[in-house]
């Protein structure tokens, strides 16, 4: 039992007639003595699966709302909602929360269960310099040719591995200097990766460029054309079957034209 609620109290002396007021008053008294503290749940209903317990909240008086099962024996359902302390029932018994037995989960159980599901790890897979689906082509028996070299920058040392070392024109690009990989057997090509290197050679890419592929070195086809504009220069390209690559440019420069490495994309 608590004390009185003087709520109560006044509510009852207000609503009461003179000739009632001594019923009013010990109604009154009786319903705030059987008020329950707040934030408590009483044993309700007999038997060993009455519900008892405590329902705490973050000190905003907010509690969570819970749900009650029944055990189907007359069909009643009940909801007990904590929002602003209020309690709802479907039954007519004058506004009483109404608890059948049931079988009820532990808040302790609710709060530790287990909700993570099984995701499968993403597997990372890199992509190179040719982009997904290309790779690199190891330069095996390559060899090359250009139209015209500086002394000292020999084709060969556009694969050799060294972005130190390059081959260029020795002068400024003009149309007609162009630049032959042989690749020593027919491989399915679908890009190039030119590299003019770095420092004093970073303006040496090519202005205007056309790319040609051919199997035979005597019959070529074309199969793209660009304009480069920094120090690596990528073209892609329907991949095709090729043995020799034909790099020619179609503008002029006021810079050298060179290539310190040239990367082939293979499928």
């Amino acid at each position: 039992m608590t004390a009185a609620n003087p709520r109560g109290v006044a509510r009852a002396w207000a609503l009461a007639r003179p000739r009632g007021f001594l019923v009013a008053l010990l109604v009154a008294v009786l319903s705030s003595a059987c008020q329950q503290p707040e934030g408590e749940v009483s044993r309700i209903g007999g038997g060993a699966d009455a519900l008892a317990g405590t329902v705490s909240n973050d000190g905003a008086g907010d509690t969570a709302d819970v749900a009650v099962p029944t055990d189907g024996a007359n069909g009643d359902s009940t909801a007990v909602a904590a929002e602003g302390g209020s309690s709802s029932s479907d039954g007519g018994d004058g506004g009483a929360v109404i608890v059948e037995a049931g079988d009820v989960a532990p808040l302790d159980a609710l709060a530790t269960a287990d909700t993570t599901a099984d995701v499968d790890p993403i597997e990372m897979v890199p992509v190179g310099p040719c982009g997904a689906g290309s790779s690199v082509l190891a330069p095996m028996g390559w060899r090359a040719t250009a139209s015209r070299s500086s002394p000292g920058d020999v084709p060969e040392k556009v694969f050799d591995g060294n972005p130190a070392s390059r081959w260029s024109t020795g002068i400024n690009g003009a149309p007609g200097h162009s630049f032959r990989l042989d690749l020593s057997t027919s491989r399915t090509v679908d890009g190039v990766l030119m590299e003019t290197g770095g420092g004093a050679f970073a303006t040496d890419f090519p202005r205007g460029f056309s790319v040609a592929l051919s199997t035979d070195d005597a019959n070529y086809a074309q199969v793209a054309t660009g304009t480069g504009t920094d120090t690596l220069t990528v073209v892609h390209f329907p991949a095709r079957a090729a043995r020799y690559i034909k790099i020619a440019l179609t503008s002029a420069s006021p810079h050298w034209w060179g290539i310190a490495e040239l990367t082939v994309c293979t499928q």
